[in-house]
């Protein structure tokens, strides 16, 4: 797989880990079901999976409730791993890979502070993947166990 499409897919993998966490959630608390049925200026209720809460929030709510915790370390690695790819400024410094992604902090005083700078190289990408896909299988494993 070249360097691109492993990038993305670490991010894929993300985005379905926030979902099962929602899903976890949504289906532990008893909320209606809000999927993509919905068209473009419909009103739904306030779910987990329709609330706009941050994803380290969503994981603190998740580990409240489940018997599957993740673990810290895991949380605080892929919630940088997710803010880097958001809001960080990607570049290399060659014209090839890997990227090195900067994240900023909020302006003060004029200045802005560098907060992050991570190499996102294939090592650093296969940790964030096992651990993404770690907290994945905990994850459905507590959907399944849902009755």
């Amino acid at each position: 797989m070249n360097y691109p499409e492993f990038l993305g897919q670490c991010f894929s993998n993300f985005n379905s880990l926030e979902l099962l966490i929602r899903v976890y959630l949504v289906k532990q608390n008893k909320e209606i079901e809000v999927g993509l049925e919905v068209d473009e200026g419909n009103w739904v209720p306030v779910t987990f999976m329709t609330n706009y809460m941050q994803f380290r929030i969503l994981i603190n709510e998740y580990n409240k409730i489940s018997n599957e915790k993740i673990p810290q370390k895991y949380v605080d690695d892929i919630v940088r791993f997710r803010d880097l790819i958001a809001h960080g400024r990607m570049s290399s410094l060659s014209e090839s890979f890997p990227l090195t992604a900067v994240k900023y902090s909020d302006e003060k005083n004029g200045m802005v502070k560098v907060v992050v700078k991570q190499c996102l190289s294939v090592e650093y990408l296969n940790d964030i993947k096992d651990k993404i896909n770690n907290c994945i299988n905990l994850v459905l494993n507590g959907i399944k166990a849902i009755k």
